[in-house]
This record gives structure tokens, C-alpha cells and sequence, in this order.
């Protein structure tokens, strides 16, 4: 929805965003500042030059794209050599409900974290309806293996530089349970 783009514009960086919801454009170029949106598939992002960008970031994008491969190629393609791509997903290894959940006792605690099919790579619909949404949405995700996202990263020339798995931070607390599971993977790279 344009968050990260309103924040690096605010930073005083030249911002383009890409996104292949109409809405989340949208809602983007409602709050946009001068932000200039592009309706696209990530994986084919014509309308871009080669060799372009400083900065690719893409927050939870790759876990909704159905061409993975396709995306990256194009992060590639847009992203200057020695140039840095940034990227956020839940972390696949704990995606709830995809591949696990947590295990309560019967007062409702939480007692540890059960994982199954993890390997098992599929597509789900997801239901989004958070008291802080509007109006709720359904989203098509995907999961995937840990070694899936970053062999494909290695496979499009984008180099792993720093790898993080942040927690849920609460009111500015680390929220304890949360702390025994990382939600998130965050991953910068750098085009080769």
C-alpha cells in the first residue's frame, strides 16, 4: 500500500513503486506525495529500464507471486550491478497456518510450535480481517521452502549479504511468546 515508498520519498530518495492490485495502487497513490505507481506483475515489469535502480525493495511481495523466478529475474534486470535488494516475507519455516501453528495447553497457553508439510509447497488463499482493515480482503499466497527463496535468489545473481528473522515487537516490547518463533525473514542482497 505504499509504505515503504512514502517512507524512502520522505528520506529525500526518487521513488517508483510496483504493485498488480489496482486497490493497493490505489490506496498507494491516495497518500503517494508524488510518488508515480505502476500497475504490474513483478515478474514482468517492462515498463522499467535496465539497469536502473539503487535500491529494489519488496516487502511481503514474493510470498504472492506466482512466478518467483520470473520476479527475481526482473529485480535483477532493474537493479544496478553492486546495487542492493531488499526483501521481507513471513518466514517460511514457521508460516502460520501454512506449514505450522501453535500448541496450547488447555488454559489456552502456548506450550510450543508444531510444523508439518513444510516441504510440501502450495498456494492458499489467505483471509485478511484485522480489526485495523477497513474492509477485509483475501489474498492468494504462496509457500515455499527456505531453499527455494534463496536458491533462487543465488540462481538470478543476487548475493545474500545480511540475513535477519525479527520479532513481534508489541507497544515496544518484545512480546516473549512471539520471541520463541521468528515471524518474519528479512534478507538483503546485492546484485553481482
Amino acid at each position: 500500500m505504499g509504505y515503504y515508498s512514502r517512507m524512502l520519498k520522505g528520506m529525500g530518495y526518487e521513488v517508483l513503486g510496483v504493485d498488480i492490485s489496482d486497490k493497493q495502487i490505489e490506496f498507494a497513490m491516495s497518500k503517494s506525495n508524488g510518488i508515480q505507481y505502476f500497475q504490474s506483475d513483478a515478474a514482468q515489469m517492462q515498463m522499467l529500464e535496465n539497469d536502473y535502480f539503487d535500491l529494489v525493495v519488496c516487502s511481503m511481495g514474493l510470498i504472492d507471486t506466482p512466478d518467483l523466478n520470473g520476479a527475481l529475474r526482473e529485480v535483477n534486470r532493474v537493479l544496478k550491478r553492486g546495487k542492493y535488494f531488499v526483501l521481507s516475507l513471513t518466514h517460511p519455516c514457521f508460516d502460520r497456518p501454512m506449514v505450522g501453528n501453535w500448541i496450547r495447553d488447555n488454559d489456552g497457553n502456548k506450550t510450543g510450535f508444531s510444523i508439518d508439510n513444510y516441504s510440501l509447497e502450495r498456494s492458499m488463499v489467505f483471509a485478511w480481517e484485522m480489526k485495523r482493515l477497513k474492509y477485509p480482503f483475501d489474498t492468494l499466497t504462496y509457500h515455499r521452502t527456505l531453499s527455494t527463496y534463496l536458491n533462487s535468489l543465488i540462481e538470478n545473481n543476487l548475493q545474500i549479504d545480511k540475513i535477519s528473522e525479527p520479532h513481534t515487537d508489541i507497544d515496544g516490547k518484545l512480546d516473549q511468546e512471539e520471541f520463541r518463533v521468528p515471524n518474519f525473514l528479512i534478507v538483503r542482497c546485492k546484485k553481482g
